[in-house]
């Protein structure tokens, strides 16, 4: 019990919900792959944007 309580705690840092609450998001393309990099996506391409509480979508105005 003690093991699998401990694998599951190092598990609930993984979390992407608890990534999100501590002000991160994920970006998506609108295929719905995530985004891991500006070179990526290109002005005028959509994306969309999940927060620790909802979500918006968005347009690309200039990279980086």
């Amino acid at each position: 019990r003690a093991r699998l309580a401990s694998a599951s705690a190092g598990l609930a840092h993984l979390d992407p919900t608890r990534v999100l609450a501590r002000g991160y998001a994920i970006v998506r393309d609108a295929q719905g792959a995530v985004v891991r990099s500006s070179r990526q996506v290109a002005p005028g391409d959509a994306i969309e944007v999940r927060f620790a509480e909802g979500g918006a979508d968005a347009n690309v105005t200039r990279t980086r």
